[in-house]
Order: C-alpha cells, then sequence, then structure tokens
C-alpha cells in the first residue's frame, strides 16, 4: 500500500488535513448555484468524514497487487459527486461502439460475422481511473454539461483525499475509486479518447476490418 502511495505519482503526502476546506468549497459552490433550496441543503455536507483507502488483492494477477479504493462516503463531496453523476449518466453511451457490460458482449459477439483471417483484439487500460488525465477529462465535461454542473463536477474531481494510517495524502492524477463520479467522468473521458484514435485511424474503417466496441 505504501508503495503505491509514495512511488506510483498518482499521490501526495498532505501536511495537514484539507477536509474543512473543502467543506467551505462546497458549501459556497451550493449556496451560489440555482439548484432549489430543497436540493441545496440535501447536497450541503453538514459533517466532516475524511475520507479512507483500503487495498482490494487482485488475487488473479501475478504478485497479488493492490486495487486502492477510496470510501468516500460521508466526505465533503460525496453527495454533491451522486449528484452530478446522476446529470452527466445520460450522456454515456451514446457512441455507436458502445456495449454496456460483459454479458451484452458476450450476445453481441454471438452474432458477429468474422472472415478468414480476422481476429478480436481487446486493450484494456491498465489502472484506469488513477490513469484519467484531469484537466482533459474536466474539459470533456465541458463540452457536454452546462457551467454549472461543470464547476460543481471539478470541485468533486479536485479534492479527492483520504487517511491511512494517520497519514493525510492527496490524489494528484487520475480519478478515485469508488467516487460516484469517478466511473461516468472515465466512460466520458474514454468515448472521446476512442473516438479520436478511430477518426485519426489510417485505415478505412467502414469497409468492414474489425468490430469496435466499448466496453464499460
Amino acid at each position: 500500500m505504501k508503495d503505491q502511495l509514495y512511488n506510483s505519482g498518482s499521490y501526495k503526502k498532505l501536511e495537514k488535513k484539507p477536509i474543512s476546506r473543502i467543506t467551505r468549497l462546497v458549501q459556497k459552490a451550493i449556496k451560489e448555484s440555482n439548484l432549489d433550496e430543497k436540493l441545496k441543503k440535501c447536497l450541503t455536507p453538514d459533517i466532516e468524514i475524511t475520507p479512507r483507502i483500503y487495498g482490494a488483492p487482485k488475487i488473479h494477477k501475478t504478485d497479488v497487487p493492490l486495487r486502492l479504493i477510496v470510501n468516500t462516503i460521508g466526505a465533503p463531496t460525496y453527495e454533491l459527486a451522486k449528484y452530478v453523476a446522476s446529470m452527466l449518466a445520460p450522456i454515456v453511451g451514446k457512441t455507436s461502439s458502445y456495449i454496456k457490460d460483459s454479458n451484452q458482449y458476450v450476445e453481441f459477439i454471438k452474432n458477429a460475422k468474422l472472415d478468414p483471417g480476422d481476429k478480436i483484439v481487446i486493450f484494456d487500460v491498465v489502472q484506469l481511473f488513477t490513469k484519467i488525465p484531469l484537466d482533459e477529462a474536466i474539459q470533456v465535461v465541458k463540452e457536454v454539461a452546462n457551467p454549472q454542473t461543470t464547476k460543481l463536477a471539478e470541485i468533486c474531481l479536485r479534492s479527492t483525499f483520504f487517511i491511512f494510517q494517520g497519514e493525510i495524502f492527496g490524489q494528484t492524477s487520475g480519478v478515485a475509486m469508488r467516487s460516484p463520479l469517478s466511473p461516468i467522468v472515465a466512460n466520458l473521458f474514454m468515448e472521446k479518447f476512442e473516438k479520436k484514435a478511430l477518426d485519426t485511424f489510417p485505415l478505412n474503417l467502414s469497409s468492414g476490418l474489425g468490430l469496435w466496441t466499448t466496453l464499460v
């Protein structure tokens, strides 16, 4: 755990807890928004719980590496992140290559017709959440959401911190595992990344050279 926290480049040790500052930031943003008063009350944090981090062993992989998961339940941004995620969720999955889950992929591949010599190739992003470039991800949100939703999303995405064995860390890159907003933002970013990759591919994909899918 400490090896990843100190040496992965995705986290840094903080000298003091940022929770009070983040709480005030969230409260101010919600107060200044045009959300209705009842929703504002539900989203505004009234307690300060520091997120905790733990590691889930990947027992199917060599050396059993850890998947770092930040428990953000009760954190200042938790309810706000859930709300923003609900606003952005309907935008995800609108690409022609979108596949919802493994079950849908199985059904899809049953009907796929491959010519002799064709191959199915799968690309996997290692440690996806911490590899998402935050500035670019926020820009993607800006392109698909209104300014208020974008502002609230950015506050959540730039406020990832947690405690481990009494030490406070901040996340310096990517999005936090288990934040309600992270899967939505990761998907939006990867959809744009995929589109750019396919649009700049030197071969004509419309000729049926391959099957292109996004597996979320």
